[in-house]
């Protein structure tokens, strides 16, 4: 299950030669129930932090919770981003967390077009979008406190960094 959610999760870690607006869509709820912020705390197996720094005019839209309990998505819409061509609906900005408890860093090696950083002083990977909407999205990948955190959206790597780096500031506040 988890190669497979992480295939929807993660494009640029699949290996397909197509574009991304040639691939199915995933619906959201295919991952989780819909739900508020409230809803999703409370049936979250585990406390997430949300980020407190979103590109400017990104709103939270909505959460989704696996049926366990083990995966908490953040969608956000609205601003200036381009949607993102691999979900349905107009989601923007994705935050996945998962509980983790066997991968705690990135890979010894990287997928193509893919740079270190850290996050809160954790090591992460991560890239900016390539090729608009025919192409693959920005993303930053971490472990931290028991959980693997994923955001992608169509912007650069430092903006992505900038949220990111809001969700540890908030875990550790």
């Amino acid at each position: 299950m988890s190669g497979v959610l992480a295939y929807k999760l993660i494009p640029a870690t699949a290996t397909t030669q197509k574009p991304v607006s040639a691939l199915p869509k995933v619906d959201l709820s295919d991952l989780g129930t819909r739900s508020t912020l409230e809803e999703a705390r409370k049936t979250a197996a585990f406390a997430f932090p949300v980020p407190s720094y979103l590109s400017p005019g990104a709103s939270f839209s909505h959460a989704i919770v696996a049926p366990d309990g083990g995966m908490v998505g953040l969608l956000y819409s609205g601003g200036g981003l381009e949607a993102l061509a691999l979900y349905a609906g107009e989601v923007k900005i994705a935050v996945f967390q998962r509980t983790e408890d066997v991968i705690k860093s990135p890979p010894q090696y990287l997928p193509k077009d893919f740079d270190r950083l850290t996050v809160g002083g954790t090591p992460a990977f991560g890239r900016g979008p390539t090729g608009g909407q025919s192409g693959t999205p920005g993303q930053i990948q971490w472990w931290s406190g028991g959980r693997s955190c994923s955001i992608i959206a169509n912007t650069s790597l430092s903006e992505l960094a900038k949220i990111a780096e809001s969700m540890e500031a908030s875990a550790n506040a």
